[in-house]
């Protein structure tokens, strides 16, 4: 079932794990929002979509959450360039084994964090007039203004405060999934 692992996917399985890693987007971003976590949680479905499947069904879902999600909060709609960089960086290390390995997983998740960070914060910059759109963002963006730092670095040290725990938990929740999906296949192999 998993594409890292050489076995073809059916189409409708392909049309399900998309849908189901929109959802999946969708909800994280929903219950971050909803609760004013210092993380986003709307790259859940992109990263596990883009290690089941590949890097641009991984970018399609990013880029389908931030539209859905725009329909709520209209500013989310700019943000599928975060979103597609994500589903491609993660779908093309995911090929290259990235994933089997825990320094591999540190890799991808230390890429997918400055990669997020650089593009969510010039979007910012360049669209919202440096409001990070997140409680916790704005927050250390703010306390860094007030010590004198530039407009420009409090900006991207407060999108980087956010994508640094938001992507390390996305990217090492999807594998500790592997791990377990794995482990229960070779225990039915067993019986």
């Amino acid at each position: 079932m998993i594409y890292n692992d050489k076995k073809q996917i059916s189409p409708v399985k392909v049309i399900l794990v998309v849908i189901v890693s929109v959802i999946v987007n969708y909800a994280g971003r929903a219950l971050a929002s909803s609760l004013e976590l210092p993380l986003w949680l709307d790259s859940i479905g992109t990263v596990s979509c883009a290690y089941i499947i590949g890097p641009i069904s991984g970018s399609i879902v990013g880029c389908a959450g931030n539209i859905i999600y725009s329909f709520w909060n209209p500013p989310s709609i700019a943000y599928c360039l975060t979103s597609i960089a994500i589903g491609m960086g993660v779908g093309i290390f995911a090929r290259k084994k990235n994933f089997e390995s825990f320094f591999g997983t540190a890799s991808i998740a230390g890429g997918v964090t400055i990669v997020s960070a650089i593009i969510s914060a010039a979007l910012t910059m360049l669209l919202f007039d440096f409001d990070l759109g997140n409680v916790w963002g704005n927050g250390v963006r703010d306390f860094l203004l007030e010590r004198g730092i530039p407009r420009i670095a409090s900006t991207l040290i407060g999108e980087l405060y956010i994508d640094f725990l938001d992507k390390l938990v996305t990217v090492f929740l999807i594998f500790f999934m592997i791990r377990i999906y794995r482990m229960i296949r070779r225990q039915r192999i067993l019986r």
